[in-house]
């Protein structure tokens, strides 16, 4: 308890004249017990003023400071002693708060809220005879304290005679004399500067540049230990460093970097031996969080990029008189590539031109390894983009491209259908004519004249039912025609990458529309003025249908 008190009366002393609850004095039910081992646990029950049991537990004392047992406590069995002891406790939760204003350029205002509870036990433990069996001074400590700071920044943010703020973050060597201010909530920095306002959601352990937005945390992870090796050191004649590690000898560079060592090992001279510990396998990882606000646009983005460390080599070494190079990490060979993704989006002013001026505008990228993968561009003059447009419908000069396609089809199976009606009323108009004078001169003749009407009958209708095949065919071939004709249109469709002036994209396409396939070739160029382009394309279907289409564009007005 008077450890605890202590420790929150240091964390509280920028809260002057506050005051803390008091502690409330009370009793507590306490028992003794013991396992087959002769292992002992304190059962403990605390008691409020109105004798009511507030607190339950199982405690093994450790230098007087019991410690909560979270074991089987059935198997402490045996009672040696029990007893009512005086107790002391802290519960509940206490905020307190205040504010601090030491000079012109720092404000802040702290809380500091303590939770949890403590208590403290004194008193003497009896067995069933009366006797004194144990003699209990002890405490248990369970209060926390947690602090929270609201603080303002301002004038020169990165001058360490001006800074009094106990900041959870750095700034950048490119934040060196920034003017502005910076104002923190916990984990939350907004820093305003000449050059924007940088917004950072979680600060802790980062490392802030005011002047663009962006807050990087770097997370070394330490590699798995790999060997151990004797170790021997050396002097050269110009009293650099050499070392033998196993059988391998090594010149220490700049930043302790370790080099295969290529001179006389027999001219060195040893002044240490010691032990050396390889380590490998470890990594870096850094993520940066971008969020700003420019008198130009503003920026969002993250990026988080990962590199195989290099190898460590950690000495410890003495030599007859003193301690040498005692737990010195050294590099070994070289760091791994960089691997980083990358994603952002700009909104505002997104390319300036002393020509033409300002283009305006929301630009979204995603990176890797330096590379644009991803890009999509907003402005005025329309959208353009390395992904996917996902629409209902698209329309050139007012007309919808789906809404021809479907027209069409449409009158193409309307002609066909109309042709193939007019067939069929033909034929039955004309079998029924011939049924009729057949059947008149059947009456009227004799059998002679009855067989031929009948092999003239049976001539037309085989002439009928050719006629319905023929007309049935040629409706076949203006179906599959028109479908072919579709499937060229769909096949010389075909979306192609920003070209600069100049230069030429070849494209191809397949197109299939209701069972019938057509293949195009097309050829877009862009003209040394930038502004036009001319496109043409040729389609053959399985037939040998062809189909093709010419096409200039002209761009107006932007850059």
């Amino acid at each position: 308890m008077k450890k605890t008190l202590l420790a929150l009366s240091l964390t509280m002393g920028v809260f002057a004249g506050q005051t803390y609850a008091a502690p409330i004095t009370s009793e507590a039910d306490v028992y003794k017990y013991a396992d087959a081992q002769g292992n002992t646990i304190l059962k403990v029950e605390i008691r409020n003023g109105n004798d009511e049991i507030i607190s339950t537990g199982a405690y093994t004392l450790v230098n007087n400071e019991l410690v909560a047992y979270t074991g089987d406590t059935s198997k402490y069995s045996t009672l040696i002693s029990g007893g009512q002891v005086a107790a002391e406790y802290e519960e509940g939760d206490v905020t307190i708060g205040g504010q601090t204003n030491t000079k012109n350029d720092y404000w802040s205002y702290s809380t500091l809220t303590t939770s949890g509870f403590d208590f403290n036990l004194e008193g003497q433990l009896v067995d069933s005879n009366g006797v004194v069996i144990d003699e209990l001074d002890a405490y248990k400590s369970g209060r926390n304290d947690t602090l929270a700071l609201k603080d303002v920044e301002v004038g020169n943010l990165e001058a360490a005679n001006q800074v009094e703020a106990v900041r959870n973050f750095t700034l950048s060597s490119s934040s060196k004399n920034a003017q502005g201010l910076i104002s923190r909530d916990g984990s939350s920095v907004t820093a305003v500067t000449g050059n924007g306002i940088a917004l950072v959601k979680n600060s802790e352990g980062t490392e802030i540049d005011v002047t663009k937005g962006t807050a990087t945390k770097t997370v070394t992870i330490t590699g798995s230990k790999e060997s151990s090796k004797e170790l021997k050191a050396y002097t050269t004649a110009n009293n650099n460093k050499v070392f033998q590690i196993g059988d391998e000898y090594y010149s220490v560079g700049n930043n302790g970097q370790l080099t295969t060592f290529t001179g006389n090992t027999s001219s060195l001279t040893q002044y240490a031996a010691g032990v050396a510990d390889q380590f490998g396998g470890g990594t870096t990882n850094k993520s940066v969080n971008t969020a700003f606000v420019s008198n130009e646009n503003v920026t969002y983005g993250e990026s988080v990029s990962s590199q195989a460390n290099a190898g460590t080599i950690t000495l410890g070494s003495t030599d007859p008189n003193l301690v040498q190079d005692l737990g010195v990490n050294y590099t070994l060979g070289t760091a791994g590539d960089v691997v980083e993704t990358s994603k952002s989006v700009v909104t505002g002013i997104i390319d300036t031109n002393e020509t033409t001026g300002n283009t305006y505008g929301l630009e979204a990228t995603t990176t890797k390894d330096g590379i644009v993968t991803d890009k999509t561009t907003i402005t005025a003059a329309g959208i353009s983009t390395t992904g996917t447009i996902n629409a209902s419908d698209y329309q050139v000069n007012g007309v919808s491209i789906t809404e021809s396609l479907n027209n069409a089809v449409t009158q193409a199976q309307d002609a066909a259908n109309g042709v193939k009606e007019a067939a069929i009323t033909e034929s039955n108009t004309y079998t029924d004519t011939r049924e009729a004078s057949i059947r008149t001169d059947y009456a009227a003749a004799d059998a002679k004249t009855l067989t031929d009407a009948n092999a003239y009958t049976d001539a037309a209708v085989s002439s009928f039912q050719s006629n319905v095949n023929r007309i049935s065919k040629k409706l076949d071939d203006v179906e599959k025609t028109a479908y072919r004709g579709v499937a060229i249109a769909l096949a010389a469709q075909q979306q192609v990458p920003n070209i600069k002036p100049g230069q030429f994209a070849v494209f191809g396409g397949v197109g299939h529309y209701e069972g019938e396939s057509a293949g195009a070739l097309g050829l877009v160029s862009a003209l040394a003025d930038g502004r036009t382009s001319i496109s043409a394309a040729l389609g053959v279907a399985g037939s040998g249908e062809v189909g093709g289409r010419v096409g200039v564009a002209y761009v107006f007005g932007g850059n």
